[in-house]
């Protein structure tokens, strides 16, 4: 209920009554007005002594006339206060007069002694305009009413921490609810800046509904900038003064999902070290039983943190991370060993539960990050074949059950290239097979991307995990990749192995595409090369920087059939080579570098060019 004007309703000093002459006196309270816009529909009132009829009245001073506004039905009066419902509300305006008529010969209503104020009144039960002068002053004494509003506004609080998906014209759209009681004429609305009465740009008090009905209302507001923290407002347009505000906090900005096992999840749940600066949440998908179902919360996990902060300050815009990675989840049902696979689209199964959440949390989005693979490696019962193929349908599967968002045709898959596993017995050529998959996948896929090398992150004590740190790092990859996907930064591919070239029997050179950099570190004693000579792989004697763009290779002697880089389950890092880029990214993994060099050509160049899809 709202007080919209009036002196208030308090067992005044003095009272005031009808006369004796029929039909009794108009009051016009010409000190005490509507001071807020409304619909006058309750009115309260302080009676003396019994009164037989009474009406509450609204003047509006128009040059010497007091025009009619309005008035409530003929109510009796008892001692005390009085609170009645207007049978027939009618609008009233900011300076409004609250006026009453008493009937003759009846009881008197309270009145303050209340200098420099007055009352005046005449004769009659006008619903006319009246002469201003026709009045006679009632001095220094001031009518004990106050006038009311019924109306009530509810606004449902929108989901709190909520970031709703950026469209192509890089804004959004927000969905708002609510209910209303007594009489409506539209619903506005205006979104403000969290904690403040500062409008967002273009969506001050404006209609959300026009004319609802049922006590019901809900209603889209289209085109908010990207931004937030905002809060939500709505109010009655004929009635200001009956508002709802939430203090939910939603923003506008990009969605980006975390998948795959284990190491997408940790990213959610490892370490706390990390405090986050930008604008955004995480919503956690109900891929697993045990976990509350699909809700927004504040982002937790360093990685997750970073991967926010970091995209957050190169988009310019709040982000939204969809948790969605299950532990011990393969790609491919010969991967699996219980925890279930993600080509499995059954109802009720991992892939099923992150496609309903991803619904839930809006149906859009601009990114889908893959971090999967040991499981689909350990055991190295998947082919490198077998898991290109997986690769393949999944992104089938899932790229026409997600709308589109931000400016893209399709959405990006970003793939994090699967890490080291330092466990013993783990396999070899199953790592190798997955990370070869997953290069070649990216490499054909025009809308996949490499998107950041993980064999050089450090370990956590279970040996196969990241550390706190590591998932730090590669949520700095991670995010620099989309941006450079958008445009946003000169970020470019770190460097890629495109062949090799016999130098003699004892010495091969490795040719190197540069990426972000123009160089690499170190200068001697790389580690994780190797080469076939025609006794099998076998580790070279030394690797050393030939020049920016060659790593010279010396091995036994033999004429060269092939080299590989970084082979294996758990590859030596202990002096990898690493551009010389801010990012200091670490040459890709490749397990097959041939005399004839390698049939899959990264491109570096943005735009249609961009083909080789390795981006960082």
């Amino acid at each position: 209920m709202a007080n919209l004007g009036g002196y208030g309703a308090i067992n005044g000093s003095a009272s005031a009554s009808g006369g004796t002459t029929a039909p009794g006196r108009d009051f016009v309270g010409t000190s005490f007005k509507i001071a807020t816009a409304g619909t006058a529909s309750q009115f309260s009132v302080w009676c003396k002594t019994t009164i037989t009829g009474f009406k509450l009245k609204l003047w509006r001073l128009n040059g010497a006339n007091y025009d009619f506004v309005g008035q409530s039905q003929s109510v009796n009066l008892v001692v005390g206060l009085n609170t009645f419902t207007i049978s027939s509300p009618f609008a009233v305006a900011v300076n409004d007069l609250v006026s009453c008529f008493i009937a003759a010969n009846t009881g008197t209503i309270a009145v303050d002694a209340s200098a420099g104020n007055n009352a005046p009144f005449k004769v009659g039960d006008a619903t006319t305009s009246q002469a201003t002068a026709g009045f006679t002053a009632f001095s220094n004494f001031a009518l004990c009413i106050a006038v009311l509003s019924t109306e009530t506004i509810t606004l449902t609080p929108p989901t709190n921490l909520r970031v709703y998906q950026r469209a192509a014209s890089g804004k959004g759209s927000i969905n708002l609810a609510g209910t209303y009681g007594g009489v409506i004429t539209n619903v506005e609305y205006r979104l403000v800046l969290d904690g403040t009465s500062t409008p967002v740009a273009g969506h001050d008090w404006t209609t959300l509904v026009a004319g609802p009905s049922g006590g019901t209302f809900s209603g889209s507001i289209a085109l908010v900038p990207a931004g937030g923290w905002y809060n939500a407002q709505v109010r009655m347009s004929n009635d200001v003064s009956v508002t709802s505000n939430s203090t939910s906090k939603i923003a506008v900005g990009a969605l980006v999902a975390v998948i795959g096992q284990s190491q997408a999840r940790n990213m959610h749940e490892i370490g706390s070290s990390y405090t986050q600066t930008g604008v955004g949440s995480q919503y956690t998908a109900s891929t697993n039983i045990a976990e509350t179902l699909n809700v927004w919360a504040a982002t937790v996990g360093s990685g997750a943190r970073k991967l926010l902060d970091t995209l957050a300050t190169l988009l310019g815009v709040p982000v939204g991370l969809i948790k969605a990675g299950v532990g011990s989840t393969a790609l491919t049902s010969a991967g699996n060993t219980g925890a279930g696979y993600w080509l499995n689209t059954a109802a009720g199964q991992i892939y099923d539960k992150w496609i309903t959440a991803m619904n839930a949390a809006g149906g859009s989005c601009e990114a889908v990050i893959w971090m999967q693979g040991e499981q689909d490696a350990f055991q190295g019962l998947v082919t490198q074949a077998v898991y290109n193929a997986g690769l393949v349908t999944f992104l089938a599967n899932w790229t026409p059950a997600i709308a589109v968002g931000y400016t893209h045709t399709a959405i990006p898959f970003l793939i994090a290239q699967t890490g080291r596993d330092a466990n013993a017995g783990r396999s070899d050529v199953g790592y190798s097979n997955i990370r070869s998959a997953q290069y070649d996948f990216a490499v054909t896929d025009a809308q996949t991307y490499l998107a950041a090398s993980c064999v050089d992150l450090p370990l956590a004590g279970d040996a196969i995990h990241y550390t706190e740190t590591g998932y730090q790092t590669v949520a700095v990859r991670l995010a620099h990749a989309y941006a450079k996907i958008l445009g946003l930064t000169a970020t470019s591919p770190p460097p890629v192995i495109t062949g090799l070239a016999a130098v003699n029997s004892t010495t091969t050179d490795i040719a190197i595409q540069a990426g972000a950099g123009t160089d690499f570190t170190p200068a001697s004693g790389i580690t994780a090369f190797e080469v076939d000579v025609g006794a099998g792989f076998v580790a070279v004697s030394a690797a050393v920087r030939q020049d920016a763009t060659h790593i010279r290779l010396t091995h036994a002697s033999g004429t060269i059939a092939a080299a590989r880089y970084q082979y294996g389950a758990n590859p030596a890092i202990s002096s990898l080579a690493l551009d010389n880029s801010s990012l200091a990214l670490p040459l890709v993994p490749l397990v097959n570098i041939t005399v004839a060099g390698t049939a899959r050509p990264i491109l570096i160049n943005d735009g249609p060019l961009l083909q080789g899809r390795y981006i960082q």
